[in-house]
């Protein structure tokens, strides 16, 4: 039935417009061309964007005339003027089977563009495609400037799965040794050799060498995002509210909406709350005025946290900080150096709380920019919706930044909303503050 009103009118005049945006980012059922066809055929490149995204959740290609009125939709939209559409297109070929001929041509083309989104976008469509002929630039592209390049070139890798890539794979651990990266090409030697020696490199050197003519492993991952590895050699030392952060390139997004000047009845419960509330006042003492039975508001906790956090991190991590209410305020992305990490709680402790909420807003802005492959937000999660989720969903499908999220709700509506952007985009949800 949802999916019968979605084909009728679109988002704009069902009468449960959530009802629609689920049809498009979260429902089971099978996707059927008829549903997309009124967004194919639109001029917003919103709605186009709509059509596409709920055709890629087909399971298997599209047939008869199906195929042919998809085919005919879809082929111009590989000539878009807007990137997105078009790598959305480029997916969506690979779920409906259609424009193979036209699909592969623009992949080629762009995995030799100048523009790394177009980069990623190919790499992503040529593993998916199972284009084998794209494994050696694959590996070329390992060394490519973009980090979510070489997150895509890794995830193409798993799909293609070509013989002898592992040493180039190995070679690409040795250079990282921990973050987010060097998870994946974790992840991706023990999908392909069926082997798990975690982070002992050296280990899986001698195996790679006693082993030369091993064939791979059936795949079993989807992804290479989010993947854990074994920290048989290394742990992270980055905490934030309990949330371990295996990341050396991280943006921070903490909410300063008015709800964060409540206080955090927990927070004395901490061994080292002295400490953390004596050095908050040393930093900032007019933050004195707002204390209430000895409780710390929320946002200055937040600025604790983010302070030891970035104390457990590498010091040549590169960390960006964003603090939003309906705006955004924006700190440069910086080396975590014992300077610049100071100086950065410094200046979130010199802003004030005040305002509404714009999550979708502040997170957009941060995956357009992508120069961070983990996200870590703060938020109670007010407003958000089907909607935004799958708003966010669609912008971050080619540079696939990792949010992991903080949850400081007030309901378990909220709550549910926060979790399901961390899951769907490979991170984790916890509790700032557990219930009893």
């Amino acid at each position: 039935a949802r999916s019968e009103a979605v084909a009728r009118g679109g988002l704009r005049s069902t009468d449960d417009s959530e009802s629609g945006w689920g049809a498009v980012s979260c429902e089971r059922a099978r996707a059927e061309y008829k549903a997309a066809a009124r967004w194919l055929g639109g001029d917003h490149v919103a709605d186009i964007l709509n059509g596409l995204r709920y055709l890629q959740r087909l399971t298997e290609p599209l047939k008869g005339d199906d195929a042919k009125a998809a085919g005919a939709a879809i082929a111009p939209l590989l000539e878009h003027a807007d990137d997105n559409v078009v790598a959305h297109a480029m997916f969506t070929c690979v779920s409906t089977g259609v424009c193979k001929d036209e699909l592969e041509k623009k992949t080629q083309a762009w995995l030799k563009d100048d523009k790394p989104f177009r980069r990623a976008a190919a790499l992503l469509t040529a593993g998916k495609a199972g284009y084998k002929k794209t494994s050696d630039r694959a590996i070329e592209l390992l060394k490519d400037e973009s980090w979510f390049v070489q997150s895509a070139a890794l995830d193409c890798l798993l799909h293609l799965r070509p013989g002898g890539c592992t040493a180039e794979v190995l070679e690409f651990a040795k250079e990282r040794q921990s973050g987010r990266l060097f998870a994946e090409a974790i992840a991706l030697l023990v999908d392909l050799t069926g082997q798990d020696h975690g982070d002992l490199l050296d280990k899986w050197e001698e195996w790679l060498k006693a082993n030369e003519k091993f064939e791979s492993q059936k795949r079993k991952l989807d992804s290479l995002r989010g993947v854990p590895y074994q920290h048989l050699k290394h742990k992270t030392a980055a905490n934030f509210y309990g949330l371990e952060i295996d990341s050396d390139n991280v943006w921070f997004a903490l909410d300063r909406s008015v709800s964060m000047v409540n206080a955090v009845s927990r927070e004395p419960d901490r061994v080292d709350f002295p400490a953390r509330k004596a050095d908050i006042l040393k930093r900032r003492p007019e933050v004195g005025r707002m204390i209430r039975e000895g409780f710390l508001p929320r946002f200055y906790v937040a600025a604790a946290e983010l302070s030891a956090a970035l104390d457990g991190m590498n010091q040549d991590a590169k960390v960006g900080l964003t603090l939003f209410n309906h705006e955004q305020l924006e700190h440069e992305q910086i080396s975590n150096d014992i300077k610049s990490r100071r100086d950065m709680v410094n200046w979130m402790l010199s802003t004030d709380i005040q305002g509404g909420t714009d999550i979708k807003a502040a997170l957009l802005k941060i995956i357009d920019a992508g120069n961070a492959d983990t996200i870590v937000l703060l938020s109670d999660g007010e407003p958000m919706s089907l909607s935004i989720l799958e708003m966010i969903a669609r912008e971050n499908a080619v540079r696939r930044l990792n949010i992991m999220v903080v949850s400081i709700h007030k309901d378990l509506f909220n709550r549910h909303y926060l979790d399901a952007l961390a899951t769907r985009q490979h991170g984790k949800c916890v509790d700032a503050e557990p219930s009893d």
